[in-house]
């Protein structure tokens, strides 16, 4: 009974201050609050986008190593064989990371960035690689009528096919450009559209 009529004797200007402070301090709590619903929403997002971005990725690289196999692009094949396996690795650590509850959020941060910024590259080199295989395929195919009419061209031939199965294509077409260019220019300009 004394604490109830001790209270109820204070100043109206202390309880107010005191109802201001407990009004700050809700008020702190509540943006506390609200900054960790949409952390955790961003988290969640993402999350879901990670996981997306990995299946997305696994897909890609098996597409990418079905292309190679596709275009029988042995010396590509064997260049990236390992390195994209390598990053297929990774991605299912990744995978694995986020099917474990509690997700280690540091770790998806850290890794996964690196790891779409090397597929990205893999990726690209791989496709510029397979197109430069095509040309060469094709002009090698298209310069094989000229080798039995002048020797220089069979020389060049033999040596740009030999570039070929190294999977040196941008030499082997240096060649194979040189020789349309002197023996073919007409070739040569068709071959370029």
């Amino acid at each position: 009974e004394g604490y109830i009529f001790a209270d109820v004797h204070n100043p109206a200007t202390y309880m107010m201050e005191k109802v201001n402070k407990m009004d700050e301090l809700c008020d702190s709590v509540v943006d506390d609050i609200q900054f960790f619903i949409r952390y955790f929403d961003n988290s969640k997002q993402y999350v879901e986008e990670t996981y997306a971005k990995v299946i997305a990725l696994l897909k890609q690289f098996t597409l990418l190593l079905g292309k190679i196999r596709y275009n029988k692009c042995h010396a590509i094949y064997n260049k990236y064989y390992q390195p994209i396996n390598d990053l297929i690795s990774r991605l299912k650590d990744i995978n694995s990371v986020l099917l474990d509850k509690p997700i280690k959020l540091s770790i998806l941060y850290g890794s996964f960035n690196d790891i779409v910024m090397e597929s990205d590259d893999i990726v690209n080199n791989v496709n510029n690689e397979i197109s430069n295989f095509k040309t060469v395929e094709k002009t090698i195919v298209f310069t094989n009528p000229l080798r039995y009419q002048f020797n220089v061209v069979d020389q060049t031939l033999n040596e740009a096919e030999e570039l070929f199965k190294k999977g040196e294509y941008k030499l082997a077409q240096e060649k194979l450009t040189y020789i349309l260019n002197n023996y073919h220019p007409a070739a040569f300009e068709s071959l370029k559209e």
